[in-house]
């Protein structure tokens, strides 16, 4: 994740789970490329249930922090998460 990207998620003002699946979403941005986590890896990497995991991506959708596609690869559930911000990262 890039530092900046992690620096923005860690200042928004969010309940402890949204925050927490903020960050985990954060991780998959870079500056390269964008990866795409599973909803099963998002419930791995928090501790998080799954119906958790979902509903807080849905509010954080609906807050406009991140945008979501839901596709299916290979049997496995995807999101294509971006982070809704506008961040100046060239320091």
């Amino acid at each position: 994740m890039s530092r900046c990207t992690r620096d923005w998620a860690w200042d928004q003002k969010l309940s402890p789970t949204l925050k927490l699946v903020l960050l985990a979403l954060a991780e998959y941005i870079s500056e390269d490329v964008d990866r795409w986590p599973s909803e099963k890896r998002l419930e791995q990497q928090t501790g998080l249930p799954m119906r958790v995991v979902i509903k807080a991506v849905g509010e954080l959708e609906a807050m406009g922090l991140i945008l979501c596609l839901r596709l299916r690869l290979m049997k496995e559930k995807r999101m294509c998460c971006g982070i809704n911000c506008f961040l100046d990262c060239s320091d």
